[in-house]
């Protein structure tokens, strides 16, 4: 998970089968997204900083800090299916303030 450029006390959330297990708040000039997770039981969630961005913006070279996150989900007894979720509070265009969620891996330890 990335959280990119502009965001002002804005929020990310994961969902697993529909209930939301995690958050993080995230504001470009405060410093790094305040992650929580409350997941259901049987539900295990973590997350661990990989790497901060300097970013630039429309006026200036420097402007607050992007911030990429591994995040790991593990769910004890998915059923027969198991929806993975992603949603945010952002407001502005994705020019200005984006989540990116990439290399998503999903795996049945049997």
């Amino acid at each position: 998970m990335a959280f990119v450029d502009s965001w002002d006390n804005e929020e990310a959330r994961i969902f697993v089968n529909g209930a939301q297990i995690g958050i993080g708040t995230f504001r470009w000039s405060g410093g790094e997204p305040e992650l929580t997770f409350t997941p259901s039981p049987g539900i295990t969630a973590s997350a661990a900083l990989t790497s901060t961005v300097q970013a630039g913006s429309w006026s200036s070279p420097s402007r607050g800090t992007d911030y990429s996150y591994r995040v790991s989900v593990a769910v004890e007894d998915p059923g027969e299916t198991l929806t993975l979720g992603f949603g945010t509070t952002l407001d502005q265009p994705q020019s200005d303030e984006s989540l990116l969620i990439g290399n998503v891996e999903v795996r049945a330890d049997h």
